[in-house]
């Protein structure tokens, strides 16, 4: 059985909760309020506009058609989020992870699209697992603005176990961008990210961190990956190389 009938058997059995779009899926997230003036858009971006060719006598069948065509038009610019207004507009951005639902929820929406200035948000599930199932990390001394207090025992990620993580306050929203000094997030050489964050349309990108010994920010480095998921990055990482060594974190909203 091809993926074409696998995809059309799961859409009739679980009545587009669930919807494939060319291999991906997307999840419907809700109905949300919108506001008509361009720079206020919660959805920033119009990929098509569909309304013209809307048969009033089959509005469910049309909706359904397009939810799909937004979809690939979203999937095409590698946005995550997607919403339908007006029965047949198609919004989305860079930027909708955080503002999608800056006006708050509504109730005027069908089950599948917004009606005049409500959006029915959707989101890609899938490929971005990392993004719902991580670790996080959220001790206040993880902050790199957290000096060590003196008797204390310098922490240290050696044994962290391999896999996806979130920072998340009191120890910061990211990981350190800048070099933290000695003695600060718990412990006595401090780890943070030398490479750029990533944008929401990068994907999975390859990051370098980097341990500061006192005379040198970069006297060690550990390769990672990383992802922005929107309203927040997650990091996969390992155990450090040796003890004393730390990630830290840091707070600046994505």
């Amino acid at each position: 059985m091809n993926s074409l009938i696998l995809c059309t058997v799961f859409l009739l059995y679980f009545e587009y909760y669930t919807h494939c779009a060319d291999a991906s899926q997307y999840v419907n997230v809700g109905c949300f309020k919108d506001k008509s003036r361009k720079e206020a858009r919660a959805l920033p971006e119009l990929l098509a506009n569909y309304r013209g060719n809307i048969d009033w006598n089959n509005l469910h069948v049309h909706e359904k058609e397009v939810v799909e065509k937004c979809a690939q038009k979203a999937k095409e610019k590698k946005y995550m989020y997607f919403a339908i207004q007006y029965y047949g507009e198609c919004w989305s951005g860079a930027t909708a992870p955080k503002t999608y639902d800056r006006y708050g929820s509504s109730s005027r929406c069908t089950s599948l699209v917004g009606t005049a200035l409500t959006n029915v948000v959707y989101r890609f599930v899938g490929d971005e697992q990392e993004c719902v199932r991580y670790k996080t990390l959220n001790t206040a001394s993880r902050s790199a603005s957290s000096v060590l207090p003196k008797g204390v025992s310098p922490a240290c990620d050696k044994d962290l176990t391999t896999g996806w993580y979130r920072f998340q306050n009191p120890s910061g929203d990211q990981m350190a961008s800048k070099c933290p000094p000695l003695g600060t997030c718990g412990t006595v050489v401090t780890g943070w990210l030398s490479s750029p964050h990533p944008s929401m349309t990068d994907g999975i990108v390859n990051g370098k961190v980097c341990f500061n010994s006192g005379s040198d920010c970069c006297r060690w480095n550990q390769y990672i990956k990383l992802r922005n998921c929107g309203r927040f990055y997650v990091y996969k990482l390992a155990g450090t190389k040796a003890c004393q060594m730390r990630f830290c974190g840091n707070t600046v909203s994505v």
